[in-house]
């Protein structure tokens, strides 16, 4: 499975991105036209009108050059939480197999980690280990599989994946996803029916709070809404300066935690700056494993719970349109729509609406 790649390491004078854009580009276009086979050091210097030697400051060798290549096509996963259950990223990647070169690029990597013992290790540390690591992570964090059974999980899914590439790539459908699918979940608990045990509500901060914010926004509204750096900037900024002022008297700092102590949903109350019978319900997320479950539902009463004993009986928020679950869940705990924006404030193409909870509420 697939990471973003980590930087080849560089000798010589520093990397120029504007010319390792065009060289890797040269190399893209050789693998989309003549393959693995013709994706040579001579040749992607001929093709992108450089010196061998210049490529050779930045990938040592042809094994590096592919290594940077397939990264290049194949789907990254990310580390917390992909938003997609695995047969999902499964058909995502042997689509990448079927309409591209990405395919026949790992399975010259695989040829040409066997011609000696520098490229053996070249291709299990730049390539194997990376994506195993960030697979077994994957399946852990996503309730796949059990923390416990996850790596060994994620050795057989490259394994069943490497081995259908090699042997019958045709293979590689929705029916053989399923087959992993289901090898991977016989050790676990079905994935569409944790226990309620499986996730607690904790108050206040804790290291790695801020991270786990971003990043579970970002899974989130990337995948689905297609939103990129601008979101991610404020939401960054926005939650850094909540944090900044953040008083436990009044604000509140509530996350979800799975049994290993991830952080799976948040949910912030700010108050401070706000009149002392005013509230706001911010950063209201959660990941895919902890979704259908009631857990946002606990969440939000336990917010509003709190909000009542300090008495902020004035309690708003503001999402955008279009999210029917979040909409439903706003709606059970007492929460009406007051208003829609015309104004794109967070620069992808967005409308954003406001709730506040009713007065009987």
């Amino acid at each position: 499975m697939d990471r973003s790649p980590s930087p080849t390491a560089t000798r010589g004078a520093p990397r120029s991105q504007k010319s390792h854009r065009a060289i890797l580009a040269a190399a893209m276009r050789l693998a989309e036209t003549g393959g693995a086979q013709v994706l040579t050091i001579e040749a992607v210097a001929r093709e992108a009108g450089v010196g061998k030697q210049t490529i050779y400051r930045w990938w040592p060798t042809r094994l590096d050059l592919l290594i940077e290549v397939y990264d290049a096509y194949a789907p990254p996963l990310q580390d917390l939480d992909s938003q997609r259950p695995l047969k999902s990223v499964l058909l995502a990647l042997f689509q990448t197999y079927e309409n591209g070169p990405a395919g026949e690029l790992l399975a010259a990597l695989i040829a040409l980690s066997r011609v000696d013992a520098d490229a053996h290790d070249t291709f299990k540390n730049r390539f194997v280990v990376p994506r195993q690591e960030a697979l077994t992570n994957y399946l852990a964090l996503t309730g796949e599989t059990r923390r416990e059974t996850a790596a060994a999980a994620a050795e057989l899914v490259v394994a069943l994946i490497w081995h259908a590439l090699l042997s019958a790539p045709e293979r590689l459908n929705a029916d053989y996803a399923e087959r992993i699918c289901a090898l991977v979940h016989q050790d676990s608990p079905p994935i569409d029916a944790p226990t309620a045990q499986a996730f607690t509500i904790h108050e206040g901060y804790r290291t790695g709070l801020a991270g786990a914010l971003v990043t579970l926004h970002m899974n989130y509204y990337s995948a689905v809404w297609n939103f990129g750096r601008n979101f991610e900037t404020l939401v960054t900024r926005d939650f850094g300066l909540l944090l900044d002022k953040y008083d436990p008297e009044r604000d509140q700092l509530i996350r979800a935690e799975n049994r290993h102590g991830d952080i799976v949903g948040t949910l912030i109350v700010e108050a401070s700056g706000y009149p002392s019978d005013v509230a706001r319900i911010r950063f209201f997320v959660l990941a895919s494993c902890a979704q259908g479950q009631g857990l946002g539902q606990a969440m939000l009463a336990q917010a509003l719970g709190t909000c009542r004993q300090r008495g902020q009986h004035k309690v708003f928020l503001t999402t955008f349109k279009g999210l029917d679950a979040a909409r439903t869940l706003y709606e059970r705990a007492g929460f009406i729509l007051t208003e829609e924006y015309g104004d794109d404030d967070w620069g992808e193409g967005s409308q954003e609406v406001r709730y506040d909870l009713a007065p009987s509420a």
